[in-house]
């Protein structure tokens, strides 16, 4: 089952299912049960999962009057670092990749640009140095831009489980590449500053200490 207890899920809408599931006798056969006309009034809205069992759901909406599948409902939105992300799985292969979902004039070092561009900018640092060229240097030193989990020969393929590895093998990815990046920009900060005022100057400390601390944070 896709989702817990207190989970809030959109419910599909009518067409949606009928085209993939079909119709009889007046309601969507998808699974073992069937999604009805009386039903229909909860379509394209939000409703709070209130039991779960092993092949179904009851809602609070609706008083547990029906039972409702995971194919009734949209899909969960995931997300890392505020971007959506997809799954590649390759049953054959026993493997799950997990990529971020951007548009077809952009590539996957676009949204990683941007993911560092955003935490950099959101650093506050008070004095303006180009950024831009170290981003990109560091980011191609990263050329797997995606999270893989392989299942062994001898274990279960859980395509779940495979979804939360790639995702977080993802994330740690981003955040080593953010760390990679953090450390060059205080070598250029030393480098460039070094002419204008000397370490111990407060304004080259705010900069540093800022750098510094979102660092620490990560660790």
């Amino acid at each position: 089952m896709k989702f817990k207890l207190g989970d809030k899920v959109k419910v599909r809408s009518w067409n949606s299912m009928e085209k993939e599931f079909g119709m009889g006798d007046g309601s969507i056969n998808n699974t073992d049960y069937c999604f009805t006309e009386g039903m229909t009034k909860y379509c394209g809205n939000y409703v709070t999962i209130d039991s779960c069992s092993d092949d179904c759901y009851t809602i609070k909406e609706d008083n547990h009057s029906w039972s409702w599948t995971d194919d009734m409902f949209e899909e969960k939105e995931d997300k890392l670092f505020g971007v959506e992300v997809v799954y590649n799985v390759n049953e054959d292969k026993r493997t799950v990749a997990c990529y971020f979902k951007c548009p077809v004039c952009m590539k996957q070092e676009d949204v990683w640009e941007d993911i560092i561009d955003e935490m950099y900018n959101n650093l506050h640092t008070p004095f303006e140095i180009s950024h831009y060229a170290v981003m990109n240097k560091t980011i191609s030193e990263y050329p797997k831009k995606f999270g893989l989990a392989k299942c062994l020969a001898d274990d279960i393929f859980d395509v779940e489980e495979g979804k939360r590895i790639a995702k977080r093998q993802l994330r740690d990815r981003i955040n080593r590449c953010k760390l990679n990046f953090l450390d060059k920009m205080i070598v250029k900060l030393e480098h460039e500053t070094s002419s204008f005022f000397d370490r111990e100057d407060s304004l080259y400390e705010k900069i540093y200490q800022s750098v510094s601390n979102y660092k620490k944070e990560q660790h």
